[in-house]
């Protein structure tokens, strides 16, 4: 196959970017193409500095790759449940799921909102979540509702932790309010699922 000189001076450009910065964090990347940089950040004038977005974004990288990771659970719950409550626990499991991507999208575009770029590969999302993506139980509604519940406990508790720094360390109110919300959100999943271990 034959080139011509700026395929090839991209093609090697490329191939050096690769070779240097296969472990950057996802906040500091810059990605290069045709000879032009698109860095993960945007110049969004809103009233808060560039280092509180940051320290936001930041934040709010680890909790979109938290919900992707729940939802995938939530997923595999739906598909592989078994037992004599196959049928409703199959439906339950998928309005769950459903509700995680609305709230996945959401961080998603919080995150664009106050000028960055959200996480959006697998190797990203294995990175930054504090969850783990592998199950320990049988594929019994008792066991996955134990695992997804401890998860969703582990986001209400990392989103409770970040609503006073992000109001009064950060100064972005609104991603404070928003993720209150999210968190009581994320409380009333988890209700419906603790709720099936009463006797």
């Amino acid at each position: 196959m034959i080139y011509d000189d700026g395929c090839l001076n991209v093609i090697l450009h490329c191939n050096q970017i690769t070779n240097q910065h296969k472990k950057l964090n996802i906040m500091d990347t810059t990605i290069t193409q045709n000879n032009t940089t698109k860095t993960t950040t945007m110049d969004a004038k809103i009233g808060i500095s560039k280092e509180n977005r940051q320290a936001v974004a930041d934040q709010l990288a680890k909790l979109l790759a938290d919900e992707f990771v729940l939802y995938t659970k939530t997923r595999n719950a739906h598909w592989n449940i078994e037992g004599p409550d196959f049928h409703s626990m199959h439906i339950f499991f998928e309005g769950q799921y459903q509700q995680l991507d609305e709230l996945m999208d959401s961080v998603a575009e919080r995150i664009r909102k106050i000028g960055h770029y959200a996480p959006g590969t697998l190797t990203q999302v294995l990175q930054l979540t504090h969850l783990t993506e592998y199950g320990e139980g049988k594929n019994d509604s008792l066991g996955f509702i134990k695992e997804l519940l401890e998860d969703h406990e582990s986001i209400i508790e990392f989103l409770r932790g970040n609503i006073n720094p992000f109001a009064d360390t950060y100064k972005d109110l609104g991603t404070s309010d928003y993720i209150t919300g999210l968190m009581e959100k994320h409380e009333e999943m988890a209700w419906m699922l603790r709720a099936h271990f009463r006797k």
